[in-house]
């Protein structure tokens, strides 16, 4: 199972708001989710890598307690901090 990963996270987050947003908005069903890891803003979620490019596209810029969530699979995760040093 590939990594999708969430950022931005507020610190209200729980493993249950993530286990939601991906069921109620990213479609997955529940039993197909593995480990969460949530630490300082950041969540590392273990999909189905069938699931995690479409997740990371669904549930990028999503709003979860009033804050806009990045998302994206951890294997893109290079390309995309290459991206924000450029905007730097």
């Amino acid at each position: 199972m590939p990594p999708l990963i969430l950022d931005q996270l507020s610190s209200k987050t729980t493993k249950g708001d993530l286990l939601k947003l991906l069921t109620d908005v990213g479609g997955l069903a529940g039993n197909r989710i593995g480990l969460i890891s949530l630490s300082g803003g950041r969540a590392k979620i273990d999909v189905p890598s069938s699931w995690t490019d479409r997740l990371a596209r669904s549930l990028d810029g999503q709003s979860l307690h009033g804050k806009r969530i990045a998302a994206w699979a951890e294997a893109d995760a290079s390309a995309r901090d290459d991206s924000q040093q450029h905007l730097q």
